[in-house]
């Protein structure tokens, strides 16, 4: 439970968490006019339900949310009561839940599951014909760092491998881009120190509170840029896709 506090703390402070959730919510609502807040909403991995927060003071209240981890279910809900939260594996929520969703979240997910072919497959038990997954991941597996390790990351993907991943789980992809790029060369040099100052926690990842406030302001220029193009490389990978009409 200490540590889920930490993370959450982070995440609260973190400009690259910041913009993240930001990212991810103006970005679906400008692709799809059904985002909105009586959309059935689930969020894979909730971990310390930064996410689901940010859905629910945007107006969301179909939520709900999953995680093996039942210290993320109990931090989770409280400060969110009032959303559904399971403290189950996806394949054993399948089991007992019989349900749709019209927009599932994998908000770094696929790079913690060993077979991330099968999980994408459960994945897919969720979607109706119109229903949306979001996808992000973090990118190039030459960006490798300690950082992967701390959080128990099997892989990093490329645009390449994500897409081909996608389409052979009966996917199809409807926008895949790279992300975190301005801050690009920045990231592959903290990925060098990062490989000789060993890390030990989430909180070493904090840059000082000037930095944070600056990167914060440049980062915050992908958002409205992601809405018109993709990006060609990036720290980070997300990708909008929905189940394949055979």
């Amino acid at each position: 439970m200490i540590y889920l506090k930490e993370l959450y703390e982070t995440e609260k402070k973190h400009f690259h968490s910041q913009i993240r959730r930001d990212l991810f919510f103006e970005l679906t609502q400008h692709k799809y006019l059904n985002f909105k807040p009586e959309s059935k909403i689930i969020d894979i991995g909730c971990a310390s339900g930064i996410f689901l927060e940010h859905l629910n003071e945007k107006g969301f209240k179909n939520l709900y949310g999953i995680d093996p981890n039942p210290e993320s279910i109990k931090f989770i809900k409280k400060n969110l009561p009032n959303i559904n939260l399971y403290d189950l594996y996806l394949k054993d929520f399948l089991k007992e839940q019989k349900q749709k969703f019209d927009f599932v979240f994998l908000l770094d997910v696929l790079e913690h599951i060993k077979n991330d072919d099968t999980f994408l497959k459960e994945v897919k038990e969720l979607l109706d014909n119109n229903s949306k997954v979001l996808i992000s991941v973090p990118a190039f597996q030459w960006l490798w760092s300690d950082h992967d390790r701390i959080c128990n990351h099997f892989r990093r993907y490329s645009k390449k491998h994500l897409i081909k991943l996608l389409e052979s789980c009966g996917y199809k992809i409807e926008f895949c881009s790279y992300y975190s790029t301005i801050l690009f060369p920045l990231v592959v040099l903290q990925k060098i120190i990062s490989r000789i100052k060993k890390y030990k926690d989430h909180k070493s990842f904090l840059p000082s509170p000037f930095l944070n406030k600056l990167f914060k302001i440049i980062y915050k220029q992908e958002i409205p840029m992601l809405k018109r193009i993709t990006f060609p490389f990036g720290s980070s990978l997300i990708c909008f896709a929905s189940k394949r009409k055979d």
